[in-house]
C-alpha cells in the first residue's frame, strides 16, 4: 500500500515537471529565441541596405571591379540617399571622377 502511494505520488511530481518544463519551454524560451531570430534578420537587412548604398566604398577590391558605367549608377544611388530634399552632401558626379582617379591609383 505505501509503495503504491508512493509510486502515485512519484507520478504525480513527474507529470508537474514535466508541465512546468514544458510550459516554460513554450511560454518563455521558445519566445525568446524567436525574439533574437527576429532581431537578426532585421539587423541583417539593415545590412543588406547598407551594402547596397554604401558597398561600392567598402572594399577597393569591389572599386576596381566596377566599370564607369556601374560606378557613375552607385555615386548617384549614394547621392540620392543622402540628398534631403534639394539639399545634398556630395555630388554625384564629382564623386565619380575622384573614385575614378583613386581606382586608377589602387590598380
Amino acid at each position: 500500500m505505501l509503495i503504491m502511494k508512493l509510486q502515485d505520488l512519484l507520478k504525480n511530481n513527474l507529470r508537474y515537471v514535466w508541465k512546468d518544463t514544458l510550459t516554460l519551454r513554450v511560454d518563455y524560451f521558445l519566445y525568446i529565441v524567436d525574439q533574437a531570430i527576429f532581431s537578426l534578420q532585421n539587423r541583417f537587412e539593415q545590412f543588406e541596405v547598407y551594402e547596397n548604398i554604401f558597398g561600392f566604398l567598402f572594399s577597393g577590391k569591389k572599386l576596381r571591379s566596377l566599370d564607369d558605367e556601374n560606378l557613375k549608377k552607385y555615386c548617384f544611388n549614394l547621392e540620392c540617399s543622402l540628398k534631403h530634399n534639394t539639399h545634398s552632401d556630395i555630388d554625384d558626379l564629382d564623386l565619380f571622377s575622384e573614385l575614378k582617379v583613386l581606382r586608377e591609383i589602387i590598380k
